[in-house]
């Protein structure tokens, strides 16, 4: 006999998503309005919301208040890549998911040392 899903389970998952009970608790998730983090971070928000988290999504575009929009959250508009911005962020989370990030895409030869180096080996 099997169960029905329930009302926090996003719908095409059952029964295969795990059940979680997020209620009461914040998640934070960064990159979500650009990149590649609109498919991991948006399908992340709305699992994390669907669970009953508070969702905070933080994007240094404003396209964070789309996702947020879409999840019943809250939008913050922040560069993570500048420490003030970070240290400003006044947000206690219990869940963070980190889909923030920069892509550099010169000539191989054109990369920092640093990165070239370890494309050699």
């Amino acid at each position: 006999m099997t169960a029905e899903p329930s009302a926090i389970e996003p719908p095409g998952l059952w029964p295969y998503a795990v059940r979680l009970d997020l209620s009461s608790r914040t998640a934070v998730v960064t990159g979500a309005g650009s990149g590649i983090g609109i498919g991991i971070g948006r399908a992340c928000a709305r699992r994390l919301a669907a669970a009953g988290a508070k969702v905070v999504v933080v994007d240094r575009d404003g396209e964070a208040a789309r996702v947020a929009e879409e999840t019943a959250g809250i939008a913050v508009t922040a560069d993570l890549a500048d420490s003030d911005a970070v240290e400003s962020l006044d947000c206690d989370a219990d869940v963070v998911v980190n889909s923030a990030g920069i892509q550099h895409v010169p000539a191989i030869e054109d990369f920092p040392r640093s990165v070239s180096s370890t494309s050699s080996v």
